[in-house]
């Protein structure tokens, strides 16, 4: 503490010592660190649990097309065994289309869901496998692209 005369009047005025700098340096220092790191695994959090759920859509969307593709390969008659087994992956497929949290907005703006749907109507009417290769194959791209494009 320092004491000052001044027009005959008596301050005390505190000096702060490069001491005090340094103590109040290291705590702004170690909040701000803090909040940074926080900030950091947030964001890593959060580009984790995108990339897991494009993993989720990626997958559901394999295992529905490879069985269509199966099932044609039987022949065109549908038994009520793969009838059953495609609802099922049909239903999973929507149920992921429909419930991701991370990636909604990419779903919606790339229209996986239209896209898929156009592609498989369309094999169903015609059975050109080349073409609906061609078009899961374009669906399974924009997914990727999208998956690997920061959020």
């Amino acid at each position: 503490m320092l004491h000052v005369m001044h027009a005959g009047k008596h301050f005390a005025v505190t000096v702060l010592t490069p001491g005090a700098f340094g103590i109040l340096g290291t705590v702004v220092g170690v909040s701000l660190g803090h909040h940074l790191s926080q900030k950091s695994q947030r964001e890593q959090w959060v580009r984790d649990k995108r990339t897991e759920e494009f993993r989720e859509l990626q997958s559901a969307l394999a295992d529905y097309f490879t069985e269509e593709i199966a099932v044609e390969s039987r022949g065109r008659t549908r038994n009520p065994e793969d009838q059953n087994k495609l609802l099922q992956l049909k239903a999973t497929l929507f149920r992921v289309m429909r419930s991701r949290l991370f990636i909604a907005r990419e779903i919606q703006r790339l229209d996986v869901e239209g896209r898929w749907q156009d592609a498989l109507e369309n094999f169903q009417r015609t059975a050109e496998v080349d073409v609906f290769v061609a078009a899961y194959d374009g669906i399974v791209q924009i997914i990727a692209e999208s998956a690997t494009r920061a959020p």
